[in-house]
């Protein structure tokens, strides 16, 4: 979850995200000095490779790639998105140690689309969006939940509370805000605090009776995630990206 932090446009450059595991599991996370490089890694972590980034030469991912020279044109392995990734030449990365738990360590990557990737993500997500709508509209928001199963595609409800007629609109900002905050939300409902954003059968009967397609959908347009189809297109054998839609359901009822 930590790790996934630098994703959220909330949280700081160079944030401590082994403070916010440590946060998040109410004791600090045990660390102990690398054996072959000047670091730190998780004193009881399963597995760690020890290592460094030689910034003076590029490496291609696969061999199908290097062959080709094409970047981000032949399939590297399953991803979070729930689609293969892509090769690249990335600087490569030299290995100086690999070291493990004695007992038995387990070898385990929550990558690849899955529950785990839910349990790794979404809290931290959710809680992210939140105070990143709290400080530019406080008070207005009361919940946020990523959805399960499409918490790699971005899509989430926000539940709000208009208190006067001056909050009438607000959520169509924040719409346009959550959108553009990350590089890969694609869907995005807003609902008043009488719909359970925790039921889909509640959101799609706010979309249905609280949506003018005509005035309530909101678009948005910009740089998306490599790993996604309608982000990738294919011109004479040359990778194209050309940005995809994003979609924002304003579900709310207006104040009169």
């Amino acid at each position: 979850t930590a790790a996934g932090a630098p994703f959220h446009a909330v949280l700081p450059h160079g944030v401590d995200e082994v403070g916010i595991a440590g946060a998040l599991q109410g004791t600090p996370v045990e660390i102990v000095k690398a054996r072959t490089v000047d670091a730190y890694s998780i004193a009881k972590a399963e597995w760690v490779i020890e290592g460094y980034i030689d910034s003076s030469q590029k490496i291609w991912e696969t061999e199908e790639s290097e062959k080709s020279g094409k970047q981000g044109l032949h399939p590297f392995f399953p991803e979070w998105t729930g689609y293969l990734g892509r090769a690249y030449k990335v600087f490569k990365f030299q290995a100086t140690a690999i070291t493990h738990r004695n007992d038995r360590p387990i070898f385990w990557t929550p990558l690849s689309f899955g529950v785990e990737g839910e349990v790794l993500g979404n809290d931290l997500r959710e809680a992210t969006l939140f105070e990143l709508a709290e400080r530019i509209f406080p008070g207005f928001v009361k919940d946020v939940c990523v959805f399960t199963g499409l918490q790699s595609a971005g899509g989430m409800a926000i539940q709000v509370k208009k208190r006067r007629a001056a909050d009438e609109g607000f959520q169509r900002n924040l719409i346009q805000v959550v959108l553009g905050s990350t590089n890969f939300t694609r869907l995005l409902v807003v609902v008043d605090e009488d719909v359970d954003i925790y039921r889909p059968e509640e959101l799609i009967w706010a979309i249905g009776s609280r949506v003018d397609p005509s005035r309530d959908i909101i678009h948005g347009l910009g740089r998306g995630h490599a790993f996604m189809p309608l982000e990738r297109g294919e011109s004479a054998g040359a990778l194209e990206f050309h940005g995809m839609e994003s979609i924002g359901f304003d579900a709310t009822v207006p104040i009169a």
